[in-house]
């Protein structure tokens, strides 16, 4: 895919769930981040970026060994699982 073609796919992707957002509060839920490829994270990365101004709890499961440039940010909360 084009940097152009991924670019507008992520803009449709975006506005999409912005617009289901403003319309009732969301729960989006992303698994195994850990075995997400490069575009995924990506788009995950943009879509943390916009999410802050949107009434969404996302919630982005992984293991312990993922760790994204994002997760030493204010607004994202890491809970360990025990056991």
């Amino acid at each position: 895919m084009t940097f152009a073609k991924r670019k507008q796919t992520f803009d449709l992707l975006l506005r999409l769930v912005e617009c289901a957002a403003l319309q009732t509060p969301l729960l989006m839920v992303f698994e195994d981040a850990h075995w997400s490829d490069a575009t995924s994270r990506e788009f995950l990365d943009l879509l943390l970026e916009r999410l802050r101004d949107w009434p969404l709890l996302l919630v982005v499961t992984s293991r312990p060994d993922f760790s994204p440039a994002w997760l030493g940010r204010p607004d994202i909360t890491v809970v360990a699982a025990s056991g």
